[in-house]
């Protein structure tokens, strides 16, 4: 593969990883608008104005990480906030102010999912496995292969 192909598949690849994270954050705000989500929404819009592949780069580790959750739909491991913990970096646990900020967008998350329809859960978790189908390219693409 050249260079012209390999970057216009990770440009595909990034765009789409990028849309579905927006997607998710506009299910869970058309429910109920909130202003602490939709700042998040907005940061992350930001981050994907600035630098396009980031938002892909630095989560498709913890997506692999945790495939077996995503592919099995399990609500219970992301409803409980102390999973998120052990997949936090020690340098940002060291920055109170930044873990808790963490901390409490995983349980603003869990709290709008709570209130969520089962059809619309059920497209959050749909929203996800195309993330990680995402994720699975991007790996392959930059020759990354984990089993």
């Amino acid at each position: 593969m050249n260079d012209n192909d390999f970057l216009d598949k990770k440009l595909k690849i990034v765009k789409q990883f990028n849309s579905l994270i927006l997607s998710i954050f506009k299910n869970l705000l058309s429910k109920e608008k909130d202003i602490n989500l939709e700042t998040v929404f907005n940061r992350i819009k930001q981050v994907k104005n600035t630098d396009e592949c980031l938002l892909l780069e630095e989560s498709h580790e913890k997506f692999w990480e945790i495939k077996d959750h995503i592919l099995t739909s399990d609500e219970e491991y992301f409803l409980n906030s102390n999973n998120y913990i052990s997949h936090i970096p020690n340098e940002i646990k060291k920055n109170k102010d930044e873990f808790n900020s963490i901390l409490e967008l995983t349980n603003l998350i869990g709290s709008k999912y709570k209130s969520l329809s089962k059809k619309e859960r059920k497209k959050i978790w749909l929203i996800l496995q195309k993330m990680f189908l995402q994720v699975v390219e991007y790996k392959e693409l930059i020759n990354d292969y984990i089993n």
